[in-house]
Protein backbone atom coordinates (compact mmCIF):
# COMPACT_ATOMS: atom_id res chain seq x y z
CA UNK A 1 0.00 0.00 0.00
CA UNK A 2 1.42 3.37 -1.05
CA UNK A 3 -0.05 5.53 1.72
CA UNK A 4 1.24 3.56 4.67
CA UNK A 5 3.89 4.23 7.29
CA UNK A 6 5.60 2.86 10.38
CA UNK A 7 7.34 5.10 12.91
CA UNK A 8 10.31 3.33 14.51
CA UNK A 9 11.76 4.72 17.77
CA UNK A 10 14.32 7.47 17.34
CA UNK A 11 17.88 6.59 18.43
CA UNK A 12 19.33 8.29 21.50
CA UNK A 13 22.59 10.06 20.59
CA UNK A 14 22.80 11.97 23.88
CA UNK A 15 26.17 11.75 25.55
CA UNK A 16 24.84 10.12 28.73
CA UNK A 17 22.53 7.73 26.80
CA UNK A 18 19.78 8.54 29.31
CA UNK A 19 17.11 9.84 26.90
CA UNK A 20 15.55 6.55 25.76
CA UNK A 21 12.21 7.55 27.27
CA UNK A 22 12.37 10.91 25.46
CA UNK A 23 13.19 9.29 22.10
CA UNK A 24 10.40 6.73 22.48
CA UNK A 25 7.92 9.37 23.61
CA UNK A 26 8.60 11.79 20.75
CA UNK A 27 8.34 8.91 18.25
CA UNK A 28 5.05 7.75 19.75
CA UNK A 29 3.59 11.26 19.76
CA UNK A 30 4.45 11.68 16.06
CA UNK A 31 2.87 8.26 15.38
CA UNK A 32 -0.34 9.38 17.15
CA UNK A 33 -0.44 12.61 15.11
CA UNK A 34 0.04 10.74 11.81
CA UNK A 35 -2.63 8.18 12.75
CA UNK A 36 -5.25 10.94 12.61
CA UNK A 37 -4.45 11.76 8.98
CA UNK A 38 -7.24 10.49 6.74
CA UNK A 39 -5.98 8.30 3.89
CA UNK A 40 -2.77 7.21 5.64
CA UNK A 41 -2.45 3.76 7.20
CA UNK A 42 -0.24 3.95 10.27
CA UNK A 43 1.05 0.75 11.87
CA UNK A 44 0.37 0.52 15.61
CA UNK A 45 2.95 1.33 18.25
CA UNK A 46 3.53 -2.26 19.38
CA UNK A 47 4.50 -3.40 15.90
CA UNK A 48 6.51 -0.30 14.99
CA UNK A 49 8.46 -0.44 18.26
CA UNK A 50 9.15 -4.17 17.94
CA UNK A 51 12.26 -3.28 15.87
CA UNK A 52 13.77 -1.23 18.67
CA UNK A 53 17.37 -2.25 19.36
CA UNK A 54 17.43 -4.58 16.33
CA UNK A 55 19.51 -4.32 13.17
CA UNK A 56 16.70 -4.99 10.70
CA UNK A 57 17.02 -3.22 7.36
CA UNK A 58 14.37 -0.80 6.14
CA UNK A 59 13.37 -3.40 3.54
CA UNK A 60 12.82 -6.04 6.28
CA UNK A 61 10.73 -3.59 8.33
CA UNK A 62 8.60 -2.85 5.26
CA UNK A 63 7.99 -6.53 4.49
CA UNK A 64 7.22 -7.53 8.08
CA UNK A 65 4.85 -4.63 8.71
CA UNK A 66 3.50 -4.43 5.13
CA UNK A 67 4.25 -0.70 4.82
CA UNK A 68 5.60 1.42 1.99
CA UNK A 69 7.36 3.99 4.18
CA UNK A 70 9.28 4.16 7.44
CA UNK A 71 10.08 7.21 9.56
CA UNK A 72 13.27 6.89 11.57
CA UNK A 73 15.56 9.36 13.24
CA UNK A 74 18.01 10.33 15.95
CA UNK A 75 17.71 12.60 18.93
CA UNK A 76 20.34 14.35 21.01
CA UNK A 77 19.37 16.24 24.14
CA UNK A 78 21.81 18.47 25.97
CA UNK A 79 20.22 20.35 28.86
CA UNK A 80 17.34 22.36 27.48
CA UNK A 81 18.27 21.97 23.82
CA UNK A 82 17.15 19.17 21.50
CA UNK A 83 18.57 18.20 18.11
CA UNK A 84 16.38 15.87 16.03
CA UNK A 85 17.17 14.39 12.64
CA UNK A 86 14.22 12.65 10.95
CA UNK A 87 14.18 10.67 7.69
CA UNK A 88 11.30 9.30 5.64
CA UNK A 89 12.41 6.28 3.60
CA UNK A 90 10.65 4.20 0.95
CA UNK A 91 10.92 0.55 2.03
CA UNK A 92 10.92 -0.87 -1.51
CA UNK A 93 13.79 1.07 -3.02
CA UNK A 94 15.46 2.66 0.02
CA UNK A 95 14.92 6.12 -1.47
CA UNK A 96 14.94 9.02 1.04
CA UNK A 97 11.70 10.87 0.37
CA UNK A 98 12.45 13.55 2.93
CA UNK A 99 14.94 14.32 5.69
CA UNK A 100 15.50 17.26 7.98
CA UNK A 101 17.52 18.25 11.02
CA UNK A 102 16.01 20.49 13.68
CA UNK A 103 17.51 22.23 16.67
CA UNK A 104 15.09 23.59 19.23
CA UNK A 105 14.73 24.68 22.81
CA UNK A 106 12.86 22.00 24.74
CA UNK A 107 9.77 24.20 24.89
CA UNK A 108 9.54 24.14 21.09
CA UNK A 109 9.33 20.37 20.83
CA UNK A 110 5.52 20.36 20.60
CA UNK A 111 5.47 22.60 17.55
CA UNK A 112 8.32 20.51 16.13
CA UNK A 113 6.23 17.30 16.31
CA UNK A 114 3.52 19.04 14.25
CA UNK A 115 6.12 20.32 11.80
CA UNK A 116 7.52 16.81 11.24
CA UNK A 117 4.00 15.42 10.79
CA UNK A 118 3.16 18.07 8.18
CA UNK A 119 6.42 17.44 6.32
CA UNK A 120 5.65 13.71 6.08
CA UNK A 121 2.13 14.40 4.84
CA UNK A 122 3.54 16.73 2.18
CA UNK A 123 6.25 14.22 1.17
CA UNK A 124 3.65 11.48 0.71
CA UNK A 125 1.47 13.89 -1.29
CA UNK A 126 -1.52 13.41 0.98
CA UNK A 127 -4.05 16.21 0.97
CA UNK A 128 -5.16 17.06 4.49
CA UNK A 129 -8.95 17.08 4.62
CA UNK A 130 -8.76 18.96 7.91
CA UNK A 131 -5.99 20.90 9.56
CA UNK A 132 -4.07 18.99 12.21
CA UNK A 133 -5.39 19.63 15.72
CA UNK A 134 -3.38 22.12 17.73
CA UNK A 135 -0.98 20.45 20.14
CA UNK A 136 -1.57 21.07 23.83
CA UNK A 137 1.62 22.64 25.16
CA UNK A 138 2.38 21.97 28.83
CA UNK A 139 5.58 23.27 30.35
CA UNK A 140 8.74 21.26 29.68
CA UNK A 141 8.92 19.73 33.17
CA UNK A 142 5.36 18.39 32.90
CA UNK A 143 6.00 17.05 29.39
CA UNK A 144 9.18 15.33 30.56
CA UNK A 145 7.24 13.61 33.37
CA UNK A 146 4.59 12.58 30.81
CA UNK A 147 7.14 11.05 28.43
CA UNK A 148 8.73 9.09 31.30
CA UNK A 149 5.26 7.81 32.25
CA UNK A 150 4.59 6.87 28.62
CA UNK A 151 7.88 4.92 28.50
CA UNK A 152 7.07 2.75 31.55
CA UNK A 153 3.36 2.40 30.66
CA UNK A 154 4.39 0.34 27.61
CA UNK A 155 6.01 -2.30 29.81
CA UNK A 156 4.05 -5.08 31.49
CA UNK A 157 5.39 -5.68 35.02
CA UNK A 158 3.49 -4.28 38.01
CA UNK A 159 6.62 -2.41 39.11
CA UNK A 160 6.96 -0.64 35.74
CA UNK A 161 3.25 0.16 35.52
CA UNK A 162 3.30 1.71 39.00
CA UNK A 163 6.39 3.74 38.04
CA UNK A 164 4.43 4.97 35.01
CA UNK A 165 1.51 5.89 37.25
CA UNK A 166 3.80 7.89 39.52
CA UNK A 167 5.13 9.93 36.57
CA UNK A 168 1.65 10.56 35.13
CA UNK A 169 0.24 11.58 38.51
CA UNK A 170 3.11 14.00 39.11
CA UNK A 171 2.39 15.47 35.66
CA UNK A 172 -1.31 16.08 36.39
CA UNK A 173 -0.53 17.44 39.85
CA UNK A 174 1.68 20.10 38.23
CA UNK A 175 -0.73 20.68 35.33
CA UNK A 176 -4.28 19.31 35.86
CA UNK A 177 -5.26 20.56 32.38
CA UNK A 178 -2.81 18.30 30.50
CA UNK A 179 -5.26 15.80 28.99
CA UNK A 180 -2.69 13.31 27.63
CA UNK A 181 -1.33 12.71 31.14
CA UNK A 182 -4.87 11.90 32.34
CA UNK A 183 -5.12 9.43 29.44
CA UNK A 184 -1.86 7.92 30.72
CA UNK A 185 -3.39 7.46 34.17
CA UNK A 186 -6.41 5.74 32.59
CA UNK A 187 -4.11 3.50 30.53
CA UNK A 188 -2.04 2.32 33.51
CA UNK A 189 -5.06 1.46 35.65
CA UNK A 190 -6.54 -0.44 32.70
CA UNK A 191 -3.39 -2.57 32.44
CA UNK A 192 -3.21 -3.09 36.21
CA UNK A 193 -6.83 -4.34 36.28
CA UNK A 194 -7.51 -8.07 36.64
CA UNK A 195 -3.83 -9.02 36.70
CA UNK A 196 -2.47 -7.02 39.63
CA UNK A 197 -5.44 -5.07 41.03
CA UNK A 198 -9.09 -5.95 41.74
CA UNK A 199 -11.14 -4.82 38.73
CA UNK A 200 -13.68 -2.75 40.70
CA UNK A 201 -10.84 -0.61 42.06
CA UNK A 202 -8.77 -0.38 38.88
CA UNK A 203 -11.52 0.19 36.29
CA UNK A 204 -13.26 2.81 38.45
CA UNK A 205 -10.02 4.82 38.68
CA UNK A 206 -9.33 4.31 34.97
CA UNK A 207 -12.83 5.55 34.12
CA UNK A 208 -12.43 8.66 36.27
CA UNK A 209 -9.14 9.55 34.57
CA UNK A 210 -10.52 8.87 31.06
CA UNK A 211 -13.50 11.14 31.74
CA UNK A 212 -11.14 13.91 32.89
CA UNK A 213 -9.07 13.49 29.70
CA UNK A 214 -12.18 13.64 27.50
CA UNK A 215 -13.53 16.68 29.38
CA UNK A 216 -10.24 18.44 28.55
CA UNK A 217 -9.96 17.06 24.99
CA UNK A 218 -13.00 15.30 23.55
CA UNK A 219 -10.94 14.32 20.48
CA UNK A 220 -8.57 12.03 22.43
CA UNK A 221 -9.33 8.67 20.77
CA UNK A 222 -7.23 6.68 23.24
CA UNK A 223 -9.16 8.07 26.22
CA UNK A 224 -12.42 6.94 24.57
CA UNK A 225 -10.91 3.41 24.32
CA UNK A 226 -10.22 3.19 28.06
CA UNK A 227 -13.64 4.67 28.87
CA UNK A 228 -15.19 1.99 26.62
CA UNK A 229 -13.51 -0.76 28.64
CA UNK A 230 -14.70 0.76 31.91
CA UNK A 231 -18.28 0.79 30.59
CA UNK A 232 -17.96 -2.84 29.51
CA UNK A 233 -16.67 -4.05 32.88
CA UNK A 234 -18.21 -1.72 35.49
CA UNK A 235 -21.65 -1.41 33.85
CA UNK A 236 -21.72 -4.59 31.71
CA UNK A 237 -22.69 -2.09 28.99
CA UNK A 238 -21.57 -3.36 25.59
CA UNK A 239 -23.72 -0.80 23.75
CA UNK A 240 -22.00 1.98 25.68
CA UNK A 241 -18.63 0.43 24.89
CA UNK A 242 -19.49 0.22 21.21
CA UNK A 243 -20.49 3.90 21.12
CA UNK A 244 -17.16 4.94 22.67
CA UNK A 245 -15.19 2.78 20.24
CA UNK A 246 -17.07 4.17 17.24
CA UNK A 247 -16.18 7.67 18.42
CA UNK A 248 -12.54 6.63 18.88
CA UNK A 249 -12.41 5.29 15.30
CA UNK A 250 -14.00 8.48 13.95
CA UNK A 251 -11.21 10.44 15.62
CA UNK A 252 -8.41 8.00 14.77
CA UNK A 253 -9.18 5.45 12.02
CA UNK A 254 -5.78 3.82 12.67
CA UNK A 255 -6.34 3.32 16.41
CA UNK A 256 -5.01 -0.19 17.11
CA UNK A 257 -6.66 -0.45 20.55
CA UNK A 258 -10.04 0.69 19.17
CA UNK A 259 -9.92 -1.94 16.41
CA UNK A 260 -8.77 -4.57 18.93
CA UNK A 261 -11.53 -3.87 21.48
CA UNK A 262 -14.14 -3.65 18.69
CA UNK A 263 -13.18 -7.15 17.52
CA UNK A 264 -14.00 -8.61 20.93
CA UNK A 265 -17.61 -7.37 20.88
CA UNK A 266 -18.97 -9.92 18.37
CA UNK A 267 -17.05 -12.71 20.15
CA UNK A 268 -18.81 -11.79 23.39
CA UNK A 269 -22.16 -11.89 21.56
CA UNK A 270 -21.53 -15.31 20.03
CA UNK A 271 -20.85 -13.98 16.52
CA UNK A 272 -17.69 -16.08 16.29
CA UNK A 273 -16.91 -15.74 12.57
CA UNK A 274 -17.38 -11.98 12.62
CA UNK A 275 -15.22 -11.71 15.74
CA UNK A 276 -12.42 -13.67 14.04
CA UNK A 277 -12.69 -11.54 10.90
CA UNK A 278 -12.38 -8.31 12.90
CA UNK A 279 -9.46 -9.52 15.02
CA UNK A 280 -7.61 -10.45 11.82
CA UNK A 281 -8.38 -6.94 10.50
CA UNK A 282 -7.00 -5.48 13.74
CA UNK A 283 -3.86 -7.58 13.22
CA UNK A 284 -3.18 -5.77 9.94
CA UNK A 285 -2.88 -2.47 11.82
CA UNK A 286 -0.60 -3.96 14.48
CA UNK A 287 0.86 -7.05 12.77
CA UNK A 288 3.44 -7.98 15.40
CA UNK A 289 1.39 -7.19 18.52
CA UNK A 290 1.52 -10.20 20.89
CA UNK A 291 -1.87 -9.50 22.51
CA UNK A 292 -3.63 -9.25 19.12
CA UNK A 293 -2.05 -12.54 18.05
CA UNK A 294 -3.00 -14.06 21.44
CA UNK A 295 -6.67 -13.14 20.99
CA UNK A 296 -6.60 -14.31 17.35
CA UNK A 297 -5.53 -17.73 18.70
CA UNK A 298 -8.52 -17.70 21.07
CA UNK A 299 -10.85 -16.68 18.21
CA UNK A 300 -9.61 -19.56 16.04
CA UNK A 301 -10.22 -21.94 18.98
CA UNK A 302 -13.74 -20.57 19.43
CA UNK A 303 -14.38 -21.31 15.74
CA UNK A 304 -12.98 -24.88 16.14
CA UNK A 305 -10.13 -24.08 13.73
CA UNK A 306 -7.56 -25.90 15.85
CA UNK A 307 -4.72 -26.04 13.30
CA UNK A 308 -5.06 -22.31 12.60
CA UNK A 309 -5.07 -21.67 16.36
CA UNK A 310 -1.81 -23.64 16.69
CA UNK A 311 -0.20 -21.70 13.84
CA UNK A 312 -1.25 -18.35 15.31
CA UNK A 313 -0.22 -19.38 18.82
CA UNK A 314 3.23 -20.34 17.54
CA UNK A 315 3.41 -16.89 15.95
CA UNK A 316 2.63 -15.28 19.34
CA UNK A 317 5.55 -17.20 20.84
CA UNK A 318 7.87 -15.94 18.11
CA UNK A 319 6.75 -12.35 18.74
CA UNK A 320 7.28 -12.66 22.51
CA UNK A 321 8.40 -15.99 24.02
CA UNK A 322 7.18 -14.88 27.48
CA UNK A 323 3.78 -13.47 26.52
CA UNK A 324 1.05 -15.47 28.26
CA UNK A 325 -1.38 -12.85 29.66
CA UNK A 326 -3.30 -15.17 32.05
CA UNK A 327 -2.22 -18.48 30.48
CA UNK A 328 -1.11 -19.99 27.17
CA UNK A 329 -3.67 -20.08 24.35
CA UNK A 330 -1.26 -22.12 22.24
CA UNK A 331 -1.17 -24.74 24.99
CA UNK A 332 -4.99 -24.80 24.95
CA UNK A 333 -4.88 -25.38 21.18
CA UNK A 334 -2.40 -28.24 21.64
CA UNK A 335 -4.71 -29.73 24.28
CA UNK A 336 -7.72 -29.57 21.94
CA UNK A 337 -5.58 -31.31 19.30
CA UNK A 338 -4.62 -34.03 21.79
CA UNK A 339 -0.94 -32.99 21.89
CA UNK A 340 -0.77 -33.17 25.68
CA UNK A 341 3.04 -33.20 26.00
CA UNK A 342 3.38 -29.91 24.08
CA UNK A 343 0.53 -28.41 26.11
CA UNK A 344 2.09 -29.40 29.44
CA UNK A 345 5.49 -27.98 28.46
CA UNK A 346 3.95 -24.62 27.55
CA UNK A 347 1.76 -24.47 30.65
CA UNK A 348 4.85 -25.09 32.79
CA UNK A 349 6.57 -22.22 30.98
CA UNK A 350 3.51 -20.05 31.59
CA UNK A 351 3.66 -20.84 35.32
CA UNK A 352 7.30 -19.75 35.39
CA UNK A 353 6.50 -16.48 33.59
CA UNK A 354 3.34 -15.52 35.54
CA UNK A 355 4.40 -16.98 38.93
CA UNK A 356 0.90 -18.44 39.21
CA UNK A 357 -0.48 -22.00 39.11
CA UNK A 358 -1.84 -22.70 35.62
CA UNK A 359 -5.55 -23.48 35.38
CA UNK A 360 -4.94 -24.70 31.83
CA UNK A 361 -2.46 -27.26 33.15
CA UNK A 362 -5.07 -28.56 35.62
CA UNK A 363 -7.62 -28.89 32.78
CA UNK A 364 -5.04 -30.75 30.66
CA UNK A 365 -4.26 -33.18 33.49
CA UNK A 366 -7.99 -33.87 33.86
CA UNK A 367 -8.27 -34.62 30.13
CA UNK A 368 -5.46 -37.15 30.66
CA UNK A 369 -7.17 -38.71 33.71
CA UNK A 370 -4.51 -37.37 36.12
CA UNK A 371 -7.01 -36.21 38.75
CA UNK A 372 -4.61 -35.94 41.69
CA UNK A 373 -2.25 -33.56 39.86
CA UNK A 374 -5.20 -31.45 38.72
CA UNK A 375 -6.53 -31.29 42.28
CA UNK A 376 -3.12 -30.15 43.52
CA UNK A 377 -3.08 -27.24 41.05
CA UNK A 378 -6.62 -26.24 42.03
CA UNK A 379 -5.57 -26.21 45.69
CA UNK A 380 -2.57 -24.03 44.79
CA UNK A 381 -4.83 -21.61 42.89
CA UNK A 382 -7.21 -21.30 45.85
CA UNK A 383 -4.29 -20.71 48.22
CA UNK A 384 -2.74 -18.13 45.89
CA UNK A 385 -6.05 -16.23 45.69
CA UNK A 386 -5.96 -15.74 49.46
CA UNK A 387 -2.72 -13.76 49.04
CA UNK A 388 -3.32 -11.84 45.78
CA UNK A 389 -6.08 -11.16 43.27
CA UNK A 390 -6.75 -14.02 40.87
CA UNK A 391 -9.66 -13.60 38.48
CA UNK A 392 -12.50 -15.92 39.50
CA UNK A 393 -13.25 -17.30 35.96
CA UNK A 394 -9.75 -18.84 35.98
CA UNK A 395 -10.78 -20.99 38.95
CA UNK A 396 -14.29 -21.59 37.59
CA UNK A 397 -12.77 -23.12 34.42
CA UNK A 398 -11.04 -25.80 36.51
CA UNK A 399 -14.28 -26.71 38.29
CA UNK A 400 -15.97 -27.00 34.87
CA UNK A 401 -13.28 -29.50 33.85
CA UNK A 402 -13.89 -31.46 37.07
CA UNK A 403 -17.60 -31.62 36.15
CA UNK A 404 -18.53 -29.65 39.29
CA UNK A 405 -21.06 -27.24 37.80
CA UNK A 406 -22.29 -26.01 41.18
CA UNK A 407 -18.85 -24.85 42.25
CA UNK A 408 -18.16 -23.46 38.76
CA UNK A 409 -21.27 -21.27 38.94
CA UNK A 410 -20.38 -20.14 42.47
CA UNK A 411 -17.04 -18.89 41.16
CA UNK A 412 -18.71 -17.25 38.15
CA UNK A 413 -21.06 -15.47 40.56
CA UNK A 414 -17.98 -14.22 42.41
CA UNK A 415 -16.60 -13.02 39.08
CA UNK A 416 -19.89 -11.18 38.50
CA UNK A 417 -19.77 -9.55 41.94
CA UNK A 418 -16.11 -8.58 41.44
CA UNK A 419 -16.74 -7.32 37.87
CA UNK A 420 -14.00 -9.49 36.43
CA UNK A 421 -12.81 -8.05 33.13
CA UNK A 422 -12.51 -11.53 31.60
CA UNK A 423 -15.94 -12.80 32.66
CA UNK A 424 -17.52 -12.00 29.28
CA UNK A 425 -14.92 -14.26 27.63
CA UNK A 426 -16.87 -17.29 28.92
CA UNK A 427 -19.31 -16.63 26.06
CA UNK A 428 -16.78 -18.01 23.54
CA UNK A 429 -14.00 -19.87 25.39
CA UNK A 430 -14.18 -23.65 24.75
CA UNK A 431 -13.44 -24.41 28.43
CA UNK A 432 -16.94 -23.22 29.36
CA UNK A 433 -18.90 -25.14 26.68
CA UNK A 434 -20.02 -27.84 29.18
CA UNK A 435 -22.07 -25.11 30.93
CA UNK A 436 -23.99 -24.05 27.80
CA UNK A 437 -26.85 -26.48 28.39
CA UNK A 438 -27.36 -25.32 31.99
CA UNK A 439 -30.24 -22.85 32.44
CA UNK A 440 -28.00 -20.62 34.55
CA UNK A 441 -25.53 -19.99 31.73
CA UNK A 442 -27.73 -17.92 29.36
CA UNK A 443 -29.08 -16.07 32.39
CA UNK A 444 -25.54 -15.13 33.41
CA UNK A 445 -24.74 -14.02 29.85
CA UNK A 446 -27.76 -11.70 29.92
CA UNK A 447 -26.64 -10.20 33.22
CA UNK A 448 -23.17 -9.38 31.89
CA UNK A 449 -24.60 -7.78 28.76
CA UNK A 450 -23.41 -10.26 26.16
CA UNK A 451 -26.75 -11.68 25.06
CA UNK A 452 -27.40 -10.25 21.59
CA UNK A 453 -31.19 -10.57 21.57
CA UNK A 454 -32.24 -9.22 24.95
CA UNK A 455 -34.68 -6.29 24.86
CA UNK A 456 -34.88 -5.86 28.65
CA UNK A 457 -32.15 -6.28 31.23
CA UNK A 458 -32.26 -6.38 35.02
CA UNK A 459 -29.86 -3.72 36.32
CA UNK A 460 -30.39 -4.03 40.07
CA UNK A 461 -31.76 -6.37 42.75
CA UNK A 462 -31.10 -4.81 46.17
CA UNK A 463 -32.62 -6.39 49.30
CA UNK A 464 -33.09 -4.28 52.45
CA UNK A 465 -34.69 -5.03 55.84
CA UNK A 466 -37.21 -2.81 57.67
CA UNK A 467 -37.49 -2.74 61.48
CA UNK A 468 -41.18 -3.67 61.93
CA UNK A 469 -42.47 -4.48 65.47
CA UNK A 470 -45.47 -6.31 63.98
CA UNK A 471 -43.45 -8.53 61.67
CA UNK A 472 -41.12 -11.44 62.15
CA UNK A 473 -39.48 -10.42 58.85
CA UNK A 474 -40.09 -7.32 56.70
CA UNK A 475 -37.98 -7.10 53.53
CA UNK A 476 -38.03 -4.84 50.46
CA UNK A 477 -36.47 -5.90 47.15
CA UNK A 478 -35.65 -3.04 44.78
CA UNK A 479 -35.68 -4.26 41.15
CA UNK A 480 -34.27 -2.18 38.30
CA UNK A 481 -35.15 -3.02 34.67
CA UNK A 482 -33.64 -1.24 31.66
CA UNK A 483 -35.03 -1.44 28.10
CA UNK A 484 -32.78 -1.56 25.06
CA UNK A 485 -32.57 1.79 23.20
CA UNK A 486 -35.24 2.01 20.51
CA UNK A 487 -37.71 -0.33 22.23
CA UNK A 488 -41.12 0.41 20.65
CA UNK A 489 -44.46 0.99 22.41
CA UNK A 490 -47.39 -1.41 22.18
CA UNK A 491 -45.74 -4.43 23.85
CA UNK A 492 -46.35 -6.20 27.16
CA UNK A 493 -43.61 -6.05 29.79
CA UNK A 494 -44.05 -8.46 32.67
CA UNK A 495 -41.91 -8.57 35.82
CA UNK A 496 -42.38 -11.57 38.09
CA UNK A 497 -40.84 -11.58 41.56
CA UNK A 498 -41.03 -14.92 43.36
CA UNK A 499 -40.00 -15.19 47.02
CA UNK A 500 -39.03 -18.50 48.61
CA UNK A 501 -38.89 -19.77 52.19
CA UNK A 502 -36.76 -22.30 54.03
CA UNK A 503 -38.86 -24.81 55.97
CA UNK A 504 -38.02 -26.64 59.21
CA UNK A 505 -36.46 -29.50 57.26
CA UNK A 506 -34.28 -26.99 55.34
CA UNK A 507 -36.18 -27.26 52.09
CA UNK A 508 -36.90 -24.36 49.80
CA UNK A 509 -40.58 -23.67 49.00
CA UNK A 510 -42.54 -20.81 47.42
CA UNK A 511 -43.37 -18.34 50.17
CA UNK A 512 -46.65 -18.07 52.04
CA UNK A 513 -45.69 -14.65 53.42
CA UNK A 514 -47.50 -11.44 52.43
CA UNK A 515 -46.11 -10.05 49.17
CA UNK A 516 -46.93 -6.69 47.62
CA UNK A 517 -45.57 -4.44 44.85
CA UNK A 518 -45.08 -0.74 44.34
CA UNK A 519 -43.35 1.33 41.64
CA UNK A 520 -40.48 3.64 42.56
CA UNK A 521 -40.53 5.09 39.05
CA UNK A 522 -43.48 7.39 38.32
CA UNK A 523 -42.92 7.38 34.55
CA UNK A 524 -42.83 3.94 32.93
CA UNK A 525 -42.30 4.73 29.27
CA UNK A 526 -40.38 1.68 27.99
CA UNK A 527 -39.23 3.57 24.90
CA UNK A 528 -37.03 5.58 27.30
CA UNK A 529 -33.79 3.58 27.77
CA UNK A 530 -33.35 4.45 31.44
CA UNK A 531 -33.91 1.91 34.26
CA UNK A 532 -37.38 1.60 35.81
CA UNK A 533 -37.59 0.57 39.49
CA UNK A 534 -40.09 -1.71 41.21
CA UNK A 535 -40.31 -2.48 44.95
CA UNK A 536 -41.41 -5.98 46.01
CA UNK A 537 -42.21 -6.30 49.72
CA UNK A 538 -42.03 -9.53 51.74
CA UNK A 539 -43.74 -9.44 55.17
CA UNK A 540 -44.04 -12.38 57.57
CA UNK A 541 -46.21 -11.32 60.53
CA UNK A 542 -45.42 -12.54 64.01
CA UNK A 543 -47.36 -15.80 64.38
CA UNK A 544 -49.73 -16.33 67.33
CA UNK A 545 -49.55 -19.11 68.33
CA UNK A 546 -46.28 -20.44 66.81
CA UNK A 547 -46.92 -22.27 63.56
CA UNK A 548 -46.04 -25.96 63.29
CA UNK A 549 -44.77 -25.21 59.76
CA UNK A 550 -42.18 -22.63 60.83
CA UNK A 551 -40.68 -20.86 57.85
CA UNK A 552 -38.01 -18.24 57.33
CA UNK A 553 -36.99 -16.16 54.32
CA UNK A 554 -34.91 -18.19 51.86
CA UNK A 555 -34.39 -16.14 48.68
CA UNK A 556 -35.92 -14.68 45.52
CA UNK A 557 -36.10 -15.04 41.74
CA UNK A 558 -36.84 -12.09 39.45
CA UNK A 559 -37.81 -12.81 35.86
CA UNK A 560 -38.56 -10.20 33.19
CA UNK A 561 -40.62 -10.93 30.05
CA UNK A 562 -41.25 -8.99 26.84
CA UNK A 563 -44.34 -10.17 24.96
CA UNK A 564 -44.12 -13.47 26.84
CA UNK A 565 -40.43 -14.07 26.03
CA UNK A 566 -38.00 -14.33 28.94
CA UNK A 567 -35.43 -11.51 28.72
CA UNK A 568 -33.46 -11.70 31.96
CA UNK A 569 -33.47 -13.28 35.40
CA UNK A 570 -31.76 -12.92 38.75
CA UNK A 571 -31.77 -15.17 41.80
CA UNK A 572 -30.38 -15.05 45.31
CA UNK A 573 -29.00 -17.56 46.04
CA UNK A 574 -28.22 -18.43 42.37
CA UNK A 575 -29.04 -22.12 43.05
CA UNK A 576 -32.75 -21.19 43.01
CA UNK A 577 -32.78 -20.87 39.20
CA UNK A 578 -32.26 -24.59 38.47
CA UNK A 579 -34.32 -25.53 41.54
CA UNK A 580 -37.36 -23.57 40.28
CA UNK A 581 -36.95 -23.40 36.48
CA UNK A 582 -39.00 -21.04 34.40
CA UNK A 583 -41.68 -23.60 33.45
CA UNK A 584 -42.41 -24.27 37.11
CA UNK A 585 -42.50 -20.63 38.21
CA UNK A 586 -46.07 -19.62 38.89
CA UNK A 587 -46.58 -16.01 39.89
CA UNK A 588 -48.19 -15.50 43.25
CA UNK A 589 -51.67 -13.94 43.42
CA UNK A 590 -49.97 -10.61 44.19
CA UNK A 591 -47.53 -10.79 41.26
CA UNK A 592 -46.61 -7.58 39.53
CA UNK A 593 -49.22 -6.68 36.90
CA UNK A 594 -48.65 -6.68 33.18
CA UNK A 595 -47.40 -3.32 31.96
CA UNK A 596 -48.43 -2.25 28.50
CA UNK A 597 -46.76 1.02 27.46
Amino acid sequence: PEKSIAVVPFLDLSQAKDQEYFCDGISEEILHALAKVDGLRVVGRTSSFSFKGKTASISEVGKKLNVENVLEGTLRREGNRVRITAELINTRNGFHLWSETYERELGGVFALQDEITRSIVDALKIKLALSLPAQQQPNTEVYDLYLQGLFFSNKSSEEDLRRALNFFQRAVEKDPTFSRAWTGVAKVWYFLADIYVKPLDAYATSKEAALKAIALDEKDAEAHCYLSEAKRVLDWDLDGQNAELKRALQLDPNSAPAHFFSALLPLFRGELKEGLRLILEAKKLDPVSPITSYVATAAYLANNRIDDAINEGQRTLLLDPNYFYLDSNLAAAYREKGNFAEAIALYNKSQDATHLPSSGLAITYLRMGRQMEARNILTQLLQAREKRYISAPVIAAVYVAFGDKEEAFRWLERAFAEHSGILQWIAFLPEFRPLHSDVRFPHLLRRIGVSNNSILAITETTLSETNDPNAQTHLTLKVGVKPRPGTPNGHVVRIIVSFYDLTNDNRMKPTNAQVSYNWFSSARDWTDATPKFLAATYVRPKSKPASSDERRYGGFIVRVYFDGQLQDSRASPPDLLPLFPETQSVPSPNAAPNLQP
